[in-house]
Parts: C-alpha cells; structure tokens; sequence
C-alpha cells in the first residue's frame, strides 16, 4: 500500500525546515566566535574546578591482614597523603591503573587522607583525587608493584650543600627496591636554585630544599644553600682606637659567608696611620686621626660592602697642661686646697707637681697644696717630656695668709725679743731706723715705731694684703696706716670700751699712738695691748725691755677701733 502525502501535509514540513534554518544562520556567528567558545570553556573550568590538592601521596606495601591464602597472591597497599589548597576538602577519590598503559577506574571514595586496597601481586598506577563537595581538585599518582620490593629508601650519591650564586654542583640520587630506581627532583624554591639533567645552579642568595620522590612516592629531601659571589656585610672586630706614634695595633676584620671574602685595607691619611694588607696599623709621627677601612670585593656596578673605625695618633708625652686655676689662691695659713691639672692626650700623661717655696706651700703628687707659712709661692704642674723638648707645664700663685691669733702671736713673740727696740730714724744706711726688718733684711735695723711695728705684724703675722705688704716696706706715721688698713679690709668701729674689744683689734689715735689688743690680762687683772712705746737708751735694740713691750691697754687713750672681720 503506498501513501501520498497531501498538498497541506508538505507545505507544512517545507515551513517547519525552514524555520530551523534561519536559527541556525542566526546563531552560527556566536558558536563560531573564539570568545564565545573561550567563555564558555572558562565558564565550564570555573565552576567544574575547586583550589584542593593531594600532596605527598606515598604507598606502602604489606601482608598485614592477610590470611595465607591471600598472601600468595595478594598485598595490602596503605596510602597515605596530605591535603593542600585554599579549601578543605570533602573527600577524595582513588584510582587504579594496571600496568603503564592501563585506564584509571575509580576503586574507592574517603573523607580522611589514607586509603587502604587489597592488590595483585603486579604494576599498578595509582592516582587519588581531591574534592570540594562536586568540584574537582588536583590530583597525585605513584606507582607500585606488589610482591616485588618497592622502595624503602633513597639515597643522596651526590649532594650539594652550599653553592655560589652563578656556580654549579651536581646532584644524584636513587631508591633501593627492585621497582625503580630513578627518582624525581622537585625544588621548593626555584629562584634559589634550578635543576636540570643532574646539575644545581645557585641564582640567589637563601636557602631552599630539594626533595626526591621515588616511584611509590617515598621522599627525601636535602638542605642547600646559596651564598653570594662576594660578602654582602664586613665588620671589624675593634672599635676605634688611640695610639702613640710609633705604635701597632692588629685588626681583625670578618665578612658573611660568601664564594670570595678576601679584603682590601686602606688608609685615608698615610702620613697618620698606616695598614698593611694583614690589617696590621702602624702610628706614624703625624698626629691627627685617620679612617681605616676594610673592603670587600663586589660585582661590577655594584657597591663593595666595607666597615671601617677611627685611629687616633697622640704624641708620647703631652704637649699643653691646664690648672683647674690660674687666678692666684689665697688661703690661710694651715689649711689647704685641691688643685688638678689637665693635660692634652697623650701616651704618658704623668704631671709632676713643685713648690716654688716649701716653707710658704707645699704640694703633693696628686694637687693637694696646704698652707705653711706666711708668703707667696708658685705652684707647677708640669708634664714629661722627651729628650731635647720642653716640658708643657701650667702654673699658679699661692698666697699664704695668716690668722688675727698669728698676727698677735707674731708681735708678741717681738716684744719678748729684745734684740727688736723703737726707733723713728728714717735713715736706713744708719742702722737707728723704723725700716721692717724682714722686708729689708740685714740693711735695715731691727727698730721700729709704733706704726711700723704694728704694720709689721699685719703684714708678716696676719699676710695676705699686698697694700700693707707695701706699707711694712716703706713704713709710714699712725694716720697713713689707719687709712693703709681701711682699704686692706679693716673696719673701723669707732671708739669701743674695753668690754667690747675682741683679740686681734688695732687701738689707735691716727694723730698720736697705735696698738694690737691682746686680750690677756697681767697679775693685777689689767688687760693688755702690745705695741713700740718709745726709745729708752737711744740706740738699736731694746736694753730696757719696755721700748716694744705687753702694758696694760688702760695707758693709752684711743680714738678708734679697727677690726678684720
């Protein structure tokens, strides 16, 4: 039986043909497009795809658990590996090949990292997968043989420890078993190192390990370290130093490792300090400080890494001293000061200290100047010197002053001694003169007038006044020596009863008569003065006893009372 198809029936399949034609004339361009095609793959790679890893996967071979039956043809194979990636995954899905050439099938699914599968005794690929719930991770495969001896051990038959930067070394190694020997490198770092065909280059400075995986993904890994061509850092052992001319030092410089340390010194000033290629400095006869410097050797166009210190060259011995003072010192008979000296650096800096008059001050080693007697003395602090130079030296003045009860003492001590009488002679060259015996020794007589008397006492009993030092040299009558004792310092206190004199004060009547009241009291319970009365036997010295002498002070009637206080 045939069947026709009718007029209707046909037009309507020729429209249907059409129509699936013009869709796909519409959207041939879009599936022909490489951008299209591109998104569409990295749509797909997107969303099939998830950051989990399987690292470190290794395979152990056993008969754990086996019955003997089993044991003749079978192995139990443990896995064992580590998860990585930015996610945590859900499981993981093992695969077995049999032999090199055999496809993957999927033999096990597990949510912890280690597997364990039953396995004939023959070569098999193995392969476990990571995944985040339906995405898929990256992979990891070894290769095992049961019932032969698969690897246990690798060893390193050449290691490299430490390599240059730009230098080689090469690297072997191998696992033991009966499966395979070779093994795999892998470089946690490689812009530490690279290796390629058995050979190690360092490309910069660090440290980084190589690890070699055997066929069963056994692993051992070895530590190597790259150091520069030339040290990055030097140092110098020393600080800076100061030396004396004509002296050596050695010094020690060290550098962080690298292939070359050698080092370079130098001096900035020669004529200073010089260095030899050991580092060892010698001080020259210039003074003045110059750099040392130690370098190390460096790339071309770059900066050699370099340490240096300061040495100080100072001559032997100093060449100036300073005192803690230069303004002259008074200081009172029986006490002391502290003096100290400073020299300029130097390599014996010893001071010696001098008197220049020990029966006034004298001086010990370490500066302390104490007071003897009445008078000036210099005071020197001076340094070493070498043989044919001057000593650098500083020095000062020591004016040594006494006490009111030593100016007392002092005129006491005269009254007693007869050999002193009164005189107002002004002719020295006669010997019967008022002239101060101790200011101008044997050319003087040992006379003196009540004025000069008590200038005297003030001047070598009490000192310390170079206005009444020159009033006893010249001598003088009551009134200048009232007005000489005023500007050294004593004040006048008008005319006081004798309750109120204290020892030490000068009684006078500046148109008449001057003495030192004493304080003391005779027999009879007078207080008393002492002072040059008058001449009794008109020549030099006292034959009497009473021309310079200790009287009651009720004698003389005086006008003013000059005190020191």
């Amino acid at each position: 039986m045939v069947y026709h198809n009718s007029p209707k029936t046909f037009l309507s399949k020729a429209l249907f043909i059409a129509l699936i034609f013009a869709v796909t004339l519409a959207f041939f361009p879009l599936l022909t497009d490489p951008a299209y095609a591109a998104s569409k793959k990295s749509a797909k790679k997107k969303t099939s795809s998830a950051d989990v890893r399987v690292i470190n996967l290794n395979a152990e071979i056993s008969t754990k658990g086996l019955s003997k039956k089993e044991k003749k043809t079978r192995r139990i194979v443990r896995l064992k590996w580590k998860a990585a990636g930015s996610k945590t995954a859900t499981r993981y899905k093992v695969y077995v090949a049999k032999g090199k050439f055999g496809k993957y099938k999927k033999v096990k699914t597990v949510t912890k990292t280690s597997a364990k599968l039953r396995l004939k005794k023959r070569s098999y690929r193995i392969k476990v997968r990571a995944y985040y719930k339906k995405k898929a991770g990256k992979a990891s495969s070894v290769s095992v043989r049961p019932g032969k001896k698969n690897a246990t051990a690798i060893t390193f038959t050449r290691k490299p420890t430490t390599i240059v930067v730009g230098e080689t070394a090469k690297i072997a190694a191998r696992a033991n078993g009966s499966v395979d020997h070779k093994v795999k490198l892998s470089i946690k770092n490689d812009k530490i190192i690279s290796v390629k065909n058995g050979v190690v280059t360092g490309k910069k400075a660090g440290t980084t390990t190589i690890t070699a995986v055997a066929h069963n993904g056994l692993r051992k890994s070895i530590s190597v370290r790259v150091i520069p061509k030339y040290p990055t850092n030097v140092s110098i052992l020393q600080s800076s130093q100061t030396l004396v001319t004509g002296d050596k030092i050695s010094l020690t410089a060290q550098t962080d490792e690298a292939g070359d340390t050698s080092l370079t010194w130098k001096s900035s000033d020669t004529s200073i300090a010089k260095v030899s290629s050991d580092g060892t400095v010698t001080a020259k006869k210039k003074e003045g400080t110059a750099t040392i410097t130690a370098s190390a050797k460096a790339e071309k166009g770059k900066r050699a890494a370099a340490a240096s210190i300061k040495i100080t060259v100072i001559p032997q011995y100093p060449t100036k001293v300073t005192l803690s003072t230069t303004k002259q010192q008074t200081i009172k008979q029986g006490k002391a000061i502290q003096l100290s000296a400073t020299a300029s650096q130097a390599g014996d800096m010893t001071i010696k200290w001098t008197s220049s008059k020990k029966s006034v001050a004298t001086v010990s080693s370490s500066g302390a100047v104490k007071a003897v007697g009445i008078g000036t003395a210099t005071i020197t602090a001076r340094a070493k010197a070498a043989s044919g130079k001057s000593a650098a030296y500083a020095k000062v003045k020591v004016q040594v002053t006494g006490t009111l009860e030593g100016m007392v003492v002092w005129a006491e001590k005269i009254a007693r001694d007869n050999r002193f009488g009164y005189s107002m002679g002004t002719n020295i060259n006669a010997k019967v003169d008022r002239f101060c015996y101790f200011c101008h020794g044997s050319k003087a007589s040992r006379d003196y007038d009540c004025a000069s008397f008590v200038a005297a006492a003030v001047a070598h009993g009490y000192g310390g006044s170079s206005v009444m030092n020159a009033y006893c040299s010249h001598s003088g009558g009551c009134t200048t020596l009232y007005n000489t004792l005023k500007k050294a310092g004593w004040k006048d206190k008008g005319r006081l009863s004798i309750s109120k004199l204290k020892r030490g004060d000068i009684l006078i009547n500046p148109s008449r008569h001057v003495e030192i009241y004493t304080g003391e009291k005779d027999k009879y319970g007078n207080v008393l003065s002492v002072a040059a009365h008058d001449d009794r036997d008109g020549k030099s010295g006292d034959s009497s006893g009473t021309e310079i002498s200790i009287a009651p002070t009720k004698y003389f009637s005086w006008t003013n009372v000059l005190r020191l206080e």
